[in-house]
């Protein structure tokens, strides 16, 4: 299996909502998303970072308020789609987008990708699926971005086998088989949303642990640089998102080998 971390745009925003001991100063946060090349499976993205489609709906109110209080940019060339296209891999050869939330800046780029299959929490979707104008904006999910046959294409993690998480069972024991050949896990990491998850992968023998929003920034997980408390207000469980930092720093902490790779984080590369 074979991996690449690609960035389709960026946000900008304060540090110092990302970390308490941040500067007042607007900083890149890049929409990361991963190219998986499984061997038998084939193409599978999780997530995909932002779009064009995404700059259109940014255009239509109440959306706009987003677009001004968090600006997003994206250059020709940079969406998922288009990238993958410069790498020689068509948009319909996408078997698989795993989705960790519906955020934005990682359902972007859905409808790029007519022929994929979306492993989703059915939970998640439930909570947005019919979510509009305010609502919507409020949880920081555009409806327009959301394939019209998005229900009859997606997988959910709940239906996923459950099994023993290896390496860092201690701290997250449970873990979803998403493809039923143990090569991808999903792990739960609620808080920034409330059934957020996470995938476990093996890559040229080393485990990696892409955690999406569960923390923004590396420094959060390693030294206990927690959000500042404005961030609170766009978590939806902030009592699980900060349990969830501290048991990254355990991870970090305890299985060193394991590699953590928050979606955010602009100096982050495998």
């Amino acid at each position: 299996m074979e991996i690449t971390l690609l960035k389709a745009g960026y946000c900008t925003q304060l540090e110092r909502i990302a970390k308490t001991n941040g500067r007042m100063k607007n900083i890149r946060f890049p929409a990361s998303f991963l190219l998986i090349k499984h061997p038998t499976k084939g193409v599978i993205l999780f997530d995909t970072g932002y779009s064009q489609h995404v700059m259109e709906a940014m255009k239509a109110f109440p959306f706009q308020i987003y677009a001004k209080t968090t600006p997003i940019y994206l250059k020709q060339g940079e969406s998922a789609k288009e990238q993958l296209e410069s790498m020689g891999i068509s948009a319909e050869e996408v078997k698989y987008v795993i989705l960790s939330h519906f955020h934005v800046d990682h359902m972007g780029g859905l409808l790029d990708f007519p022929h994929a299959k979306f492993i989703c929490s059915r939970e998640e979707y439930r909570e947005v699926k019919d979510k509009k104008g305010f609502s919507a904006l409020q949880s920081a999910f555009i409806p327009s971005l959301l394939p019209k046959d998005f229900a009859q294409r997606s997988l959910y993690l709940e239906e996923a086998p459950i099994v023993k998480t290896p390496i860092i069972h201690d701290i997250y024991p449970k873990a979803y088989d998403l493809l039923g050949d143990g090569s991808i896990l999903g792990i739960s990491l609620p808080g920034h949303t409330s059934h957020q998850f996470g995938i476990l992968l093996n890559y040229k023998e080393q485990p990696y642990f892409f955690v999406s929003d569960a923390c923004w920034l590396s420094e959060t997980y390693q030294k206990l640089v927690f959000p500042s408390k404005v961030a609170k207000l766009i978590m939806k469980k902030h009592r699980d998102y900060y349990e969830n930092i501290q048991k990254l720093h355990k991870v970090y902490t305890l299985h060193p080998n394991v590699r953590i790779i928050p979606c955010h984080d602009e100096e982050v590369t495998l």
